[in-house]
């Protein structure tokens, strides 16, 4: 569902999330009821505040130690981060 969302931003209304959750197979009923009720929100809240203490300004961000990589994320900037982080 994340990459369906990534690929779709804007795309995010009830309609739109009820047609991916049937694309991809999942329990639509159960799907629906748990988003009518809200019943992942306070971990969501969690979860984003604890990204904004970080500093998380976007979405996706990838953290290599403490380094923070958001905009470019490509191999080419994450392999060296990564090969640096390993002592490589």
């Amino acid at each position: 569902m994340h990459d369906r969302l990534f690929e779709n931003k804007g795309a995010s209304d009830e309609f739109h999330l009820s047609r991916y959750a049937t694309d991809l197979g999942l329990n639509v009923v159960r799907f629906r009821r748990e988003m009518r009720e809200h019943v992942h929100l306070k971990k969501i809240r969690a979860r984003r505040e604890a990204a904004v203490r970080r500093g998380v300004t976007s979405a996706p961000t990838f953290f290599i130690n403490t380094e923070r990589h958001h905009s470019s994320f490509g191999l080419s900037t994450l392999l060296p981060a990564v090969q640096a982080a390993a002592g490589g």
